[in-house]
């Protein structure tokens, strides 16, 4: 029995020291994880500039300095065309906002669903309409930019996805 007395009392302090470890981690953890210290860190300050958009910004031009071997003037115009890009890009969600709106209040049983329909489809013809535009001035743009090996090397990048995530959106610029 005291054998037994001595298990039960060598489990309950186990169970006791684990429950304290796991306290004192989630108290840590909570610590750094409260909503805005990561983005008070020095290394998301220097290497992020504060925002998600300047972040993917930041890694394509990352990318393409590194896998391309960009000039100096090359890096600063590329700079300049993404945030250029970005610029487009927030003026777009002006355009895209109201197009959402206006297919979250489409009611399939009212009298005019199909006019306010086609309404929609309208808007965005015109909205995917703009992206592409804006999508092809960015091939031109790069194509600008970017010497012939330069651009055979961003070609042979896409065909074997290397470097993809960075370099998707505009920046196919196959011939």
């Amino acid at each position: 029995m005291q054998k037994n007395h001595l298990q039960h009392r060598t489990t309950a302090l186990m169970a006791i020291l684990t429950m304290l470890l796991i306290g004192a981690f989630n108290v840590a953890h909570a610590d750094n994880t409260q909503p805005g210290n990561w983005q008070k860190s020095e290394h998301y300050a220097e290497n992020r500039g504060g925002s998600h958009h300047a972040m993917k910004a930041t890694k394509r031009h990352n990318i393409l300095s590194k896998k391309l071997a960009l000039t100096a003037q090359q890096q600063t115009q590329i700079k300049a065309l993404f945030q250029a890009q970005r610029t487009a890009h927030k003026a777009a969600a002006g355009i895209r906002k109201p197009l959402h709106q206006a297919i979250r209040n489409l009611d399939p049983k009212a009298d005019d669903y199909a006019q306010k329909l086609v309404q929609v489809k309208q808007q965005a013809g015109l909205a995917a309409s703009q992206k592409i535009d804006d999508m092809l001035a960015m091939q031109q743009s790069m194509k600008k930019i970017l010497t012939a090996e330069q651009l055979l090397k961003m070609q042979e990048l896409r065909a074997t996805g290397e470097g993809r995530r960075g370099m998707q959106h505009g920046l196919s610029l196959e011939k």
